[in-house]
């Protein structure tokens, strides 16, 4: 519904800030049985929604056989991810303990941001 009524580049930034600082959280929460349901059920639910206000802002942006071409490159980079993702956590938890798993998720989503960023100036410098 947000990314109906704003802009998406926008949002999908928020989404990704919101899943570095609740990834953090994570640490000093895990003690806190009903702390950490409760922030993995919010942190969960923005972080899920990268994918599809991601897909959305794809629709929008693009038509015909670009659009085709866009998607199949958007489930290339999640194929990837799907792929990455748990080797990179699997080797935080053994090399960090219990907080690498938050680290790693802390890492990746703070990179997303930065990307986001990045080409957000480079479209704003080329209009």
């Amino acid at each position: 519904m947000l990314s109906d009524r704003m802009n998406r580049r926008h949002l999908l930034i928020y989404c990704g800030a919101f899943g570095v600082v609740g990834a953090l959280l994570m640490i000093p929460l895990s003690g806190s049985f009903y702390g950490i349901c409760a922030l993995l059920f919010v942190w969960g639910g923005v972080v899920a929604g990268l994918y599809t206000v991601g897909l959305t802002h794809l629709g929008a942006r693009f038509d015909g056989a670009n659009l085709a071409s866009a998607n199949a490159a958007f489930v290339l980079m999640y194929s990837i991810g799907q792929l990455v993702g748990p080797a990179s956590t699997g080797l935080a938890l053994s090399t960090w303990g219990a907080d690498g798993l938050p680290l790693v998720f802390a890492g990746f989503l703070g990179a997303y941001v930065i990307i986001c960023l990045i080409r957000g100036t480079r479209l704003g410098a080329a209009r």
